[in-house]
């Protein structure tokens, strides 16, 4: 994408218009819960997890591995009630609704955590407009459609991420006077 190497992962992610690695595989978890849970797997598997969950819940050993983690990614997406719906009166909703679910969630959380970034992030306030209002699919479609403008709106989003300095201070730190300072894209004065 002609991004800089040092671009964060959330507005490169933005950018690609595409979901986490972490969310990816934070649903594909959360899926194979569900399948072992509606005993897609076969009853002993779903046995075996049980008596695994219990005991983690007993603190009767230590479990390391799926239910811990399991346990955290329940809790960060807040689906926990349907763990408890289903150790205490066996109903879990069917395989579609759970995907449909997990997915919805697993996206609302990355749109909150991009929110949150953007609020400790102010440099990418202008990006995170720009993105807002025309879409990131619009800013690629427009370059597959007009491939001369890809070199262009490669440059427009570096500068909008905060990739490209526009050295206006840091002339200062070269002895150069304000007035002499020029932008290292179009070679003009600052």
């Amino acid at each position: 994408m002609l991004l800089p190497k040092s671009s964060s992962s959330l507005p490169t992610i933005k950018c690609a218009d595409m979901m986490s690695i972490e969310g990816h595989i934070a649903g594909r978890k959360l899926l194979f819960f569900a399948r072992i849970i509606l005993r897609e797997y076969g009853g002993l598997v779903s046995d075996l997890f049980s008596k695994r969950l219990a005991a983690s819940r007993d603190n009767l050993s230590v479990i390391h591995g799926f239910i811990p983690d399991l346990l955290s990614l329940l809790h960060k997406y807040d689906l926990e009630c349907y763990l408890r719906g289903w150790l205490e009166n066996n109903i879990f909703p069917p395989y579609a609704t759970w995907k449909s679910l997990v997915w919805s969630k697993v996206v609302a959380r990355e749109n909150l955590d991009w929110t949150n970034f953007v609020d400790d992030n102010p440099k990418y306030d202008l990006f995170n407009q720009s993105i807002t209002e025309c879409g990131v699919v619009g800013v690629w479609r427009s370059v597959v459609n007009f491939p001369d403008l890809r070199k262009k709106k490669c440059l427009q989003l570096r500068l909008l991420m905060g990739g490209y300095g526009l050295c206006i201070d840091t002339g200062a730190w070269a002895g150069i006077e304000r007035n002499l300072r020029i932008c290292p894209l179009c070679k003009t004065d600052v």
